[in-house]
């Protein structure tokens, strides 16, 4: 039997640490590989086992430097290409937000040495991952990209279960089949087949499979049960302009962008939608400024019959204080009354800059995205036949509280426009795609999504993704999106608190059955005496 006393890491541990964080970003689109989630965790846990807090802490962290590096590399393209950064420069806030997100695997990994229970080893990891998780979805504004659970958004029947509890569920079964097989297989050596231990080991393992069964008949049962064929459906046109980035600012160019837009919507017009979407600032001026511009588009809702939901720069506030703000627009045809949405959860360093009596020397990174002000948070746009429109823009489809808010205010219909042509041809699209897809099920709502250079898709209530437009195309996408009668989901009334609570319940009481175990051998020997005495 291998002695169990803690020791330092070796080459061969590192390499395992780095073999788990490849499989990780491995699991995450565009690679194929979605299934190595289910077993990207294991080196890493038999790097980590037996160490001590502070070298487990290490290896996490070099796992979640390798996975965050290889995961996240688009932020160098954007850096460099629109925010004006020479490739060395650029690479210095790369490395530091993977260095900052590589501290949540490293705790994790400190966490699961310094608990290290024998029983309900892979519960409790897989709770200390889940909160983990949840700390770097809200810490510092935020930041939920590519959370384990996302990993899955092309499981039809798995993914179901995010109505009940969220994409942190997911990520909580994931890493708990994760754990059981290392707890059952790569321990067995350690403890011995004989070990008091195999019994909580086979247990474990056994409630893993259950509970993966579980979720995958859950899914059955809810795809079955909501089919879409009889179900109101909403002709809905979605425009692609696919307009250069390092244009589109360009005040000559502006009525080239103006002329491809109503081209391109009338394209549609034999469809004849209900709803006509496109991206996020895909006009480059102030629609809220009279003027031909403006004009034009309400005259071409008119021409369609059909609103016309669209994204545009805006400003506001006082002469001597104006705020601007990423905006959608609502033009409805027969009406000049035009509701609107402000982007609420703003990018950091890119649409605002975080703390700025602290930071007031910072730079924004990427000056073309602009200095914007938050709107107000769950605001709900209406059209004349009572559509309602929980609107999303770009970043804020990564943030399930957004969206619970819209459904909350009674959307029946998320939209998110985006323009992901910041990202080039990275894997940020196919990654930003995946996300958004986990917003429609937690809901039960249907989604359109409207992206400047792709991906524009229809997705329905249940995460299936009906039509697709690829990246970089200049296209109007016609389809019928089925919608449904939107009903409260589980989550949509109570999000992840429910489950977090629970995992924090079970972190906290691993801990102090480890500090138990660990002060018993000192009282024993003091307040015990020997039998030979």
């Amino acid at each position: 039997m291998p002695s169990l006393a803690p020791h330092s890491a070796t080459r061969t541990d590192i390499l395992l640490a780095v073999l788990s964080g490849l499989c990780l970003t491995a699991a995450f689109p565009p690679a194929p590989f979605p299934f190595l989630a289910w077993i990207a965790l294991v080196p890493f846990l038999a790097a980590a086992d037996h160490k001590t807090p502070g070298t487990a802490f290490r290896l996490g962290w070099i796992m979640g430097l390798t996975h965050y590096l290889s995961l996240n590399y688009w932020t160098v393209f954007v850096l460099s290409h629109y925010g004006g950064l020479s490739l060395p420069l650029a690479m210095g806030p790369f490395f530091l937000l993977a260095g900052y997100l590589g501290l949540y695997p490293a705790l994790f990994g400190a966490l699961a040495a310094w608990l290290a229970p024998r029983r309900c080893y892979s519960l409790v990891l897989a709770a200390v991952w889940t909160l983990l998780e949840a700390v770097r979805s809200h810490a510092l504004s935020g930041f939920p990209w590519c959370l384990l659970g996302h990993s899955q958004y092309h499981w039809l029947t798995l993914i179901q279960v995010v109505d009940l509890c969220g994409v942190a569920g997911l990520s909580f079964l994931i890493c708990f089949v994760n754990a059981s097989l290392y707890n059952l297989l790569g321990r067995a050596d350690a403890f011995g087949p004989t070990h008091p231990g195999r019994r909580s080991r086979l247990f474990e393992a056994g409630a893993a499979a259950g509970l993966v069964a579980a979720v995958l008949a859950y899914g059955a049962a809810s795809l079955q049960s909501s089919p879409l064929a009889t179900v109101p459906r909403l002709k809905v046109a979605v425009v692609q302009g696919n307009v250069d980035q390092s244009i589109k600012w360009n005040p000559s160019y502006q009525e080239h962008t103006v002329r491809l837009y109503e081209d391109l919507t009338h394209r549609a017009q034999a469809f004849a939608p209900d709803l006509i979407v496109w991206p996020e600032t895909a006009m480059p001026f102030f629609f809220q400024d009279p003027g031909a511009w403006r004009d034009r588009l309400q005259a071409l809702a008119r021409q369609m019959d059909a609103p016309i939901l669209f994204g545009s720069p805006a400003y506001g506030g006082p002469p001597d204080r104006i705020h601007y703000f990423n905006r959608v627009n609502l033009i409805r045809p027969h009406t000049l009354e035009t509701p609107f949405y402000d982007k609420v959860h703003l990018v950091p360093f890119g649409e605002y800059v975080p703390f700025q009596r602290l930071l007031s020397f910072v730079q924004r990174l990427v000056p073309a995205a602009g200095d914007f002000a938050p709107g107000t948070a769950g605001q709900v746009l209406t059209t004349a036949s009572d559509l309602k429109i929980g609107t999303l823009i770009c970043y804020e489809a990564i943030f399930p509280v957004l969206a619970r808010r819209h459904a909350q205010q009674g959307a029946n219909l998320l939209v998110n426009v985006t323009n992901d042509a910041w990202f080039g041809d990275t894997s940020a699209p196919y990654q930003h795609l995946g996300m958004a897809v986990f917003r429609a099920v937690e809901n039960r709502l249907p989604l359109i999504r409207a992206a400047n250079t792709g991906f524009s898709a229809l997705i329905d209530k249940n995460g299936r993704i009906l039509q697709l437009e690829g990246l970089f195309v200049t296209a109007v996408m016609t389809g019928d999106l089925p919608l449904g009668t939107p009903a409260p989901t589980l989550y949509q009334r109570h999000g992840d608190g429910p489950l977090l609570a629970a995992l924090l319940v079970l972190t906290a009481w691993a801990a102090w059955m480890a500090l138990r175990r660990r002060r018993r051998p000192a009282r024993s020997r003091i307040e015990r005496p020997s039998r030979k005495s």
